[in-house]
């Protein structure tokens, strides 16, 4: 009997033997993870996984943003972006291109540029021809009409004056 005995205990060591290095393997990997975690929380939180958003998003439009008269809202919107990112601590990754133009970018570069002076120009002249809308004879019609006509006439310069306001005031 003692010699039938020993193979079950045997297999029984051999069993809970097996069993503490599963879990002596399960917790080496557990304090891995772990550390892992506390280490590098790379996209756990939602800062990080808004941060890799914003740099994906960043790589999108360097490359798809070009740098042209036409598209200069884009192109100043792009550079103002990435120093921003600049300023909160991050740090994109810029195009060659674009590093000069992010180093030197500042409001008074971007209002002193000859595209944003033109573009405001045409602006502001838009709005002084919308504000002089009062004086033009309304069309011929009713009584009726020509009232509706001058009453547009008049909210739409009043609107037009307030822009020109801001807009001279921002300047």
């Amino acid at each position: 009997m003692l010699v039938g005995a020993a193979p079950v205990a045997t297999r029984r060591e051999q069993v809970q033997q097996e069993r503490d290095y599963s879990l002596f393997v399960a917790r080496k990997e557990v304090q891995q993870i772990e550390r892992q975690l506390i280490v590098n929380p790379e996209n756990r939180t939602a800062n990080a996984a808004l941060r890799n958003i914003a740099y994906m998003l960043l790589r999108l439009a360097q490359k798809y943003v070009p740098e042209k008269a036409a598209a200069f809202s884009d192109y100043s919107d792009l550079i103002h972006c990435i120093k921003l990112l600049q300023e909160m601590g991050f740090k994109p990754e810029v195009a060659a291109r674009l590093d000069s133009a992010v180093a030197g970018v500042s409001v008074n570069v971007i209002r002193n540029s000859f595209e944003y002076r033109q573009l405001r120009n045409k602006i502001k002249a838009c709005l002084a021809i919308i504000a002089d809308l009062t004086e033009r004879p309304a069309a011929p019609g009713t009584h009726d009409y020509q009232n509706g006509i001058r009453e547009g006439y008049r909210r739409a310069s009043d609107i037009a004056i307030l822009f020109l306001d801001d807009i001279n005031e921002n300047l």
